[in-house]
C-alpha cells in the first residue's frame, strides 16, 4: 500500500471516528451545506440519527417571526442528543442557542431574531440502535404583543380626550385639564416607542 493510499485510509478513518461519515437514513443533510430545506411552520418525522451523526435543516421564517423548534427523540433512557440554532453568515454558522436532552425527553429552542434564514442542527452525541426522532417549527408573530399593547393604549387615550373635550370647552377646572393633558401627552409618547418597536 502506497504512502498516499495509507494517509488517505488514515483520514477516512479519523472522520469517521469524529461522527463526520456517520451512515444515517438521511445522508444528504449530514453537512450545513447540505441541509433539507424547511418552510415553517411544519413538521418532519421519524428521523433517525446515530452516534456523532449530524442532521441539518435550513428552516424559512418570516423576518418577523418568533421560531420554535422542538425535537421528540425516541432514545433509550441513556442516548443524548442535542439540537442547536445557526446564523449562517456568508460561509461561517454562528450559534445562536443549544441544548442538549436525554433519552426520550423533548428538546425546545426559540429565537426571535429578525432573520429570514435559521439553520437547525440535530447531533448525535451519544446514541445507541440509530434511534428516530420528530421535529417541529413553530412560528407566532412577534409584533403581536407590542400590537396588543398599543391597543390598550390607544383605548386609555381616546378615553382621557373624551373627559378632556368637554372640560377645555368650560375652562373651569385648569387644574385638572393640566393634568390630564399631561397624562394624554405620556401616552401618545409611549404609543410612540412601541411604534418604534414594530418589526417591518
Amino acid at each position: 500500500m502506497n504512502r498516499f493510499l495509507i494517509g488517505f485510509v488514515v483520514l477516512l478513518s479519523t472522520i469517521s471516528s469524529h461522527g463526520l461519515l456517520a451512515e444515517d437514513k438521511e445522508d444528504d443533510n449530514d453537512t450545513l451545506f447540505g441541509g433539507e430545506g424547511i418552510l415553517a411552520p411544519a413538521t418532519v418525522t421519524n428521523y433517525t440519527i446515530t452516534a456523532g451523526d449530524a442532521d441539518w435543516f435550513l428552516v424559512k421564517k418570516g423576518r418577523c417571526n418568533l421560531l420554535t423548534v422542538t425535537m421528540t427523540p425516541a432514545g433509550g433512557n441513556n442516548d443524548i442528543f442535542s439540537l442547536e440554532l445557526y446564523d449562517v453568515q456568508e460561509t461561517s454558522p454562528v450559534l445562536i442557542t443549544a441544548k442538549s436532552g436525554m433519552g426520550n425527553s423533548p428538546i425546545e429552542l426559540s429565537t426571535s431574531l429578525r432573520l429570514e434564514n435559521i439553520d437547525v442542527r440535530v447531533y448525535g452525541e451519544d446514541v445507541t440502535n440509530s434511534p428516530s426522532y420528530d421535529l417541529s417549527f413553530g412560528v407566532a408573530n412577534l409584533n403581536t404583543p407590542i400590537e396588543n399593547e398599543i391597543d390598550k393604549l390607544k383605548k386609555r387615550l381616546v378615553k382621557m380626550l373624551r373627559r378632556l373635550q368637554p372640560l377645555e370647552k368650560r375652562d373651569t377646572k385648569p387644574r385638572q385639564i393640566r393634568e390630564l393633558k399631561r397624562k394624554t401627552n405620556n401616552l401618545e409618547v409611549e404609543i410612540k416607542k412601541l411604534d418604534a418597536k414594530l418589526c417591518a
